[in-house]
């Protein structure tokens, strides 16, 4: 039998049946394939949001960005980078932008690009990465969320997560590396796409999944989560708390001790027992102790000698004004004593036979008068009296001239003066307000001052007489001529004292004949 071939036209038909279903196929996969990786990306973002709240209540912050310019073999790749290493919103920045720290999420290497292999982009209010501003709870997110129309869906957001979606419009691959980030620069006239890779503090945009469908400037197919602060849960405590095996307690007041989220409160024990303190922090809801102390309570009481304590250990101790003691007695953790003895029978003060003696209570404020006498006080004690004492002032005793110059045999020496012969003159004065003795010696014998002639050597001649070596009139008043030199125009000579009398130097001027 022979076999017929198929005609040229019926290949043909069978061609373009084939390619026909071949279309269909591939459209089919190509559908699926785009729906999958949607799934995919969003399934992502639902595990990076949850590990992003669990960072924040952990660390009381939120992650720094993650540098957008490293690639895959870099070490510090999906890690939190320094603030030099992303890009701000202004300066100072309020709004941090860069790609996925995901490694600090503790999340695999998976997470740090979407289905389409772009890198996620992440965006977080600046004052949020750190702790001590996390806590302040006036500061609110810097970041808006508009719906595609514009609507603000979230005007203070604290963070986002953007994927760029299939046509990757600003975004940057897994894999890059350069020397800038890759920012988008746009304008309100550009794709919403645009909006979400800018860096000037523009309000991102979410949107319902468009899947493609809408092509040309109007085109969007970004995905994005966003979130505001993670909610934070204060602590409200309402029954005793007790620690050390329950040996120490504090008793709760009305109403309910509440305790803010990060916040810490010290208590002390209301034990009768123990004492002591324990410190509740309180985080997300969540109380826990530390610094906790309790020791038994050792109740203080007085000893029976002055300054003494039965129990506890003395401090604050007193003299009363009445003779009596006062002090305290401190417990360990328990109540402190407070102890005195009574005070004494009084003792009043009584002035002593002798100067500043006293014969009952003590001396003092001695003082000496002015004419020789004493005053003193004898105090009492025990709210005694005080006894005012003094010794009368001495009879006068008069002044007496002494047997030696300048001397005196009572009293004592004032205002000492030669005479001019040679004599001595002085008082004796007494202490004790008796007469004044004028006392003197005798003058010498022979007892001469040398002074100068008033009239020696006033005139050119008798000067001239001088200078030569001789003189016709002696140029002393009294006393010896002690000889004479001329120099700078002055004739200068002395005049000698004798008998113990003192020299006089003299001097004329010289002329010129």
């Amino acid at each position: 039998m022979r076999h017929r071939g198929f005609s040229l036209v019926e290949m043909s038909i069978a061609l373009v049946g084939a390619g026909l279903l071949a279309g269909v196929v591939l459209t089919m996969t190509s559908a699926s394939t785009r729906s999958g990786c949607y799934e995919t990306t969003q399934a992502q973002l639902t595990t990076i949001k949850d590990s992003i709240q669990k960072y924040a209540q952990k660390n009381d912050r939120y992650p720094m960005p993650a540098d957008r310019r490293l690639g895959v073999n870099d070490p510090k790749f999906g890690h939190e980078a320094a603030v030099s290493d992303i890009t701000g919103d202004s300066v100072p920045a309020t709004i941090y932008y860069g790609a996925l720290p995901f490694q600090a999420l503790g999340l695999p290497t998976s997470f740090a690009a979407d289905c389409w292999d772009n890198k996620f982009t992440y965006v977080v209010t600046s004052d949020y990465t750190l702790a001590a501003k996390f806590k302040d709870h006036n500061i609110l997110g810097a970041i808006t969320i508009n719906s595609s129309d514009y609507n603000t869906l979230l005007a203070n957001a604290a963070y986002a997560v953007i994927s760029h979606g299939e046509d990757g419009s600003g975004a940057v691959k897994r894999n890059y590396t350069g020397p800038t980030p890759q920012w988008c620069v746009g304008n309100a006239s550009a794709p919403l796409d645009y909006r979400n890779c800018q860096t000037g503090g523009t309000p991102l945009v979410t949107s319902a999944l468009q899947d493609g469908k809408t092509t040309g400037a109007a085109h969007y197919d970004d995905l994005i989560i966003y979130n505001g602060r993670p909610e934070v849960l204060s602590c409200t405590i309402t029954a005793p708390v007790t620690w050390s095996g329950g040996n120490c307690s504090a008793a709760v007041a009305v109403p309910p001790l509440v305790i803010g989220n990060l916040e810490t409160v010290t208590v002390a024990s209301t034990s009768t027992t123990h004492s002591g303190s324990v410190t509740l922090s309180c985080k997300n809801g969540v109380v826990t102790q530390s610094a906790a102390t309790c020791v038994p309570t050792i109740p203080a009481s007085c000893g029976a000698a002055d300054w003494s304590c039965s129990s506890g250990y003395y401090t604050n101790g007193l003299n009363t004004s009445c003779g009596g003691k006062t002090w305290s007695c401190i417990g360990s953790g328990g109540a402190s004593a407070s102890c005195s003895t009574p005070c004494g029978a009084a003792v009043h003060g009584a002035c002593g036979a002798t100067d500043w003696s006293c014969s009952s209570g003590y001396y003092t404020n001695g003082i000496n008068t002015s004419c020789g006498g004493k005053t003193w006080n004898c105090a009492g004690t025990n709210n005694g009296t005080t006894a005012n004492c003094s010794a009368p002032c001495p009879a006068p005793v008069n002044a007496v001239c002494g047997g030696g110059d300048w001397s005196c045999d009572s009293g004592y020496y004032s205002g000492g003066a030669y005479t001019a012969c040679g004599g001595k003159t002085w008082q004796c004065l007494s202490s004790t307000g008796g007469a004044t003795a004028n006392c003197s010696t005798a003058c010498i014998p022979g007892f001469v001052n040398g002074t100068c002639h008033p009239y020696g050597c006033t005139t050119l001649g008798m000067c001239g007489n001088v200078q030569s070596g001789g003189q016709s009139t002696t140029p002393c008043a009294t006393g010896t001529f002690g000889g004479g030199t001329l120099g700078g125009g002055n004739t200068r000579w002395t005049c000698v004292g004798s008998n113990g009398g003192s020299t006089a130097s003299c001097s004329a001027s010289v002329g010129h004949h």
